[in-house]
């Protein structure tokens, strides 16, 4: 018998956790539009526009890795557009660019990196990737200075929002109440 009360206990409980989650993803999916994702050939089309290493990256990935392969690395790249565009869409044009910005100069120093690891290199060619690899490295010293205004900014934003919101909860709160507690009764009174 006491085999049964903990296989007891964890069937309630999924039970319950699933009766949990259904109801927060439903609730979710009310509050949110669908996401849309962009198709292969706009995600391809985008990446060649602004970021033209992702091209040279995928035309590699298909040559040495597969076919497998570059359908992943595509996806991942279209998850990446797909960011760029709800950026876009919630934060701004300024800091969709710079999330491009920041995925720019990390593949550019994967790319690098790929590069100085490889053993046919000489030293002339080492200082020459140490050189690109210390630059790199100061232009993302630099872009992680804008993201952090970026979201100073935002936060920014936010707070004279809520400021304001608050604000009007002040100014109105008493209003809101009665309406609140009337439209309570008439419920309650038409039972």
């Amino acid at each position: 018998m006491k085999n049964r009360k903990p296989l007891r206990f964890y069937f309630i409980t999924c039970i319950c956790l699933f009766a949990l989650c259904t109801k927060v993803i439903g609730a979710e999916a009310d509050n949110e539009d669908p996401i849309q994702f962009p198709s292969q050939q706009e995600t391809l089309s985008f990446l060649k526009k602004k970021i033209p290493i992702t091209v040279k990256i995928l035309e590699q990935v298909k040559n040495n890795e597969g076919d497998e392969q570059y359908g992943e690395v595509t996806d991942d790249f279209r998850n990446k557009f797909s960011d760029y565009l709800e950026i876009k869409e919630h934060d701004g044009l300024e800091a969709a660019e710079l999330y491009l910005s920041g995925l720019s100069i990390d593949l550019s120093m994967d790319v690098l990196l790929h590069h100085y690891h490889e053993d046919t290199k000489t030293s002339e060619e080492r200082k020459k990737l140490n050189t690109q690899i210390r630059s790199l490295l100061q232009e993302r010293l630099e872009h992680d200075k804008q993201a952090v205004k970026m979201q100073l900014k935002l936060i920014d934003k936010e707070r004279k929002k809520l400021t304001k919101e608050l604000q009007e909860m002040k100014k109105f709160g008493a209003a809101e109440i009665e309406l609140e507690f009337r439209a309570l009764l008439k419920v309650r009174g038409g039972e």
